[in-house]
């Protein structure tokens, strides 16, 4: 989430506003990366039915 420069989205004095932003975007982002990973392993481990 630092890699991204939204210093130059947000205005000036808008700080708080941006630090709930990125608080809610680490929170979607771990959810998907968190649900993919859980997926692909539910689909590994159903692949060992098929052998």
């Amino acid at each position: 989430m630092k890699a991204i420069q939204v210093e130059k989205i947000i205005r000036k004095g808008k700080t708080f506003e941006a630090q709930i932003f990125l608080l809610f975007a680490a929170i979607g982002l771990g959810y998907l990366v968190g649900s993919f990973f859980i997926s692909f392993i539910d689909a590994s481990l159903q692949l060992s039915n098929f052998f």
